[in-house]
């Protein structure tokens, strides 16, 4: 996902190509997610909310659910 496309709101979920596609608890892979927030200052700026938790990604890790 590109950086100009991630805002609060968006529906995303974690490329298969990421280190995060795991399936662990946080890092739930073939799920849908929400972006909750965007700190630009940290170095996992996306911070998404899964059913039942919440992790943060670079923007490379996830991609944008078409709704």
């Amino acid at each position: 996902m590109k950086a100009k496309n991630a805002i609060v709101g968006a529906k995303v979920m974690i490329k298969k190509s990421s280190c995060y596609y795991d399936g662990s608890y946080n890092n739930p892979k073939d799920s849908v997610g929400t972006i909750n927030s965007i700190n630009l200052g940290s170095c996992l700026p996306v911070s998404v909310t899964w059913e039942g938790g919440r992790n943060s990604y670079n923007y490379e890790d996830l991609k944008l659910v078409k709704e």
